[in-house]
């Protein structure tokens, strides 16, 4: 009797959870099937999904943290892949793994953000949560999920100190451009816990656990990085004086068209933005100058990165949204009792705030509309057009090519997008005279050829015996048209076998597979 009471009585409770948060379980499943159907799909993966795949797929546990040092990223999502990977799941798992990271982060969203239902919405609809980060499977994905978990226990930070810490290297973890915000709020949270909180045994050894997981997690990264602007050719380490306004300009220009779209390009929105920027920086000062620091480091960080060390893209440039979501998170959570020891020259400056206040939700609730209308416009592009071509030229290559055959990579980059789509089929880089899957980011392998170049190479490789194919990609070696004009006549390479039917997302992605005859 007392067992089937207590199933009724969960079954009871379960019902009343339910009904409860009917609200959150409607939008988290409409989330939930709308990414889905766009990441599983709609979606081709290109060439930076398919990297992590490879890596993951055919280096062993060390290897995996050694090759770091070429990628220049953290490995915690390469090691997430590694078991699907090493099993034989699909390629297609990879964007499940993502999918479902990014749904607990929407979940957690909806349960436990401080923020009103509509404007919660808002957030799951900006490009970042729609599309960029579940869609497009990255490492990107584990960006909001680790913040996500700061922001949930940077309240109770002082009661679960452990947790915290984690949730921060978990942060360090995700991607390099966040090791400025992992920095700072560390440092905010080890100050404040040495010099400002009594302690008794057991927080002095909760206070130590803290410490060494801190340390040691960034010594470990700092060692699977080190090296990488040597070795990785696409990183261009720059001094800071080579900053100048032109690049800073281009660079807010860029950051406001991938994060809002067209409209950026008004002038009107140039000013409004402006507006915003100082607003928010005032009223920060005023609520929380320590979280304006956070803010202010994270972004000074990552623009460093992109004006110092490599390029921006959409999905990189996307988390400057995210970080400001963030700083509205942990300014909602104020205790009470913080807000009542506010001082009476606060409370006689509380109209200016509250006016202020109002400004600067008012101002950020539009430009969060402004970017849930940029990730419907780019959710739409990916349904109806190409992200890549390398799906559809790796299906061609499945059905039509032998078990045996050797396909010559113009140029590695591009053509290893299509390797994870293809069934027992060899690739061998031109640049670097070697069979390969993934990229090593080293001058050798990542050198572009001349058509004249590439044929020498192949020569000096292949003596004949084998079923040779040259996969051509971005139009590459059209740059060599009389050259490719030349070897077609004497039939040492066949007419195009396979041409890509449309442009795609990823220009360089478009390809044409032709056959060699030695």
């Amino acid at each position: 009797m007392k067992i089937k009471e207590n199933v009724l009585k969960n079954k009871s409770n379960l019902l009343n959870k339910i009904s409860k948060n009917k609200v959150n379980i409607l939008i988290f499943m409409v989330y939930a099937i709308v990414t889905f159907i766009v990441a599983i799909i709609f979606h081709e993966k290109w060439r930076d999904e398919a990297q992590a795949w490879l890596i993951a797929r055919d280096l062993n546990f060390f290897d995996i943290l050694k090759q770091m040092s070429y990628e220049g990223h953290p490995p915690l999502w390469h090691l997430i892949l590694a078991p699907f990977a090493k099993l034989g799941f699909p390629y297609i798992t990879e964007s499940i793994i993502c999918w479902i990271i990014m749904c607990i982060t929407a979940g957690l969203i909806l349960a436990k953000s401080p923020f009103k239902k509509g404007t919660q919405i808002l957030i799951l609809l900006t490009a970042p949560m729609i599309y960029l980060y579940p869609v497009i499977a990255r490492s990107y994905c584990l960006i909001p999920l680790a913040l996500t978990l700061i922001a949930i226990f940077y309240k109770d930070r002082k009661q679960k100190p452990i947790k915290y810490t984690l949730s921060i290297l978990l942060l360090a973890y995700t991607h390099i451009l966040m090791l400025g915000m992992v920095g700072i709020l560390y440092l905010f949270f080890f100050i404040e816990e040495i010099f400002y909180t009594k302690k008794d045994k057991k927080d002095i050894k909760n206070l130590i656990i803290c410490l060494v997981i801190a340390i040691v997690g960034l010594l470990a990264l700092a060692l699977m990085l080190f090296g990488s602007t040597e070795k990785n050719t696409e990183l261009r380490l720059a001094s800071i004086a080579t900053i100048n306004m032109p690049k800073i300009q281009l660079l807010m220009s860029k950051i406001q068209n991938f994060i809002f779209g067209l409209i950026s390009y008004s002038y009107g929105f140039g000013i409004f933005l402006g507006i915003m920027c100082i607003a928010l920086i005032i009223y920060q000062a005023k609520k929380n100058s320590q979280n304006l620091v956070i803010a202010v480091i994270s972004i000074m960080w990552q623009l460093f990165i992109y004006l110092c060390v490599y390029g921006e893209s959409q999905q990189k440039l996307n988390i400057l949204l995210l970080i400001f979501i963030f700083i509205a998170w942990i300014n909602n959570q104020e205790t009470i009792e913080a807000a009542e020891s506010k001082i009476k020259i606060e409370k006689e400056k509380s109209k200016y705030m509250e006016s202020l206040k109002k400004a600067v939700t008012t101002g950020c609730l539009t430009l969060l509309i402004l970017s849930t209308i940029q990730g419907i416009t780019i959710t739409k592009q990916d349904i109806v057009g190409k992200y890549s071509n390398a799906k559809e030229v790796a299906q061609y290559i499945n059905q039509n090519l032998e078990e045996n055959a050797v396909i010559i990579s113009v140029f590695g980059p591009f053509s290893s997008a299509v390797i994870p789509y293809t069934n027992n089929i060899k690739f061998w880089n031109a640049s670097s005279q070697e069979f390969f899957t993934y990229m090593t980011w080293n001058k050798v392998s990542n050198e572009e050829l001349n058509l004249s170049q590439i044929m020498e190479n192949v020569r000096n490789n292949f003596k004949g015996g084998e079923t040779l194919y040259l996969l051509n990609s971005n139009n590459i070696i059209e740059k060599d048209d009389e050259e490719l004009k030349k070897l077609q006549e004497q039939n040492i390479i066949s007419e195009s076998l396979y041409s890509s039917t449309e442009k795609s997302e990823i220009y360089e992605e478009v390809y044409d597979l032709y056959k060699i005859n030695l």
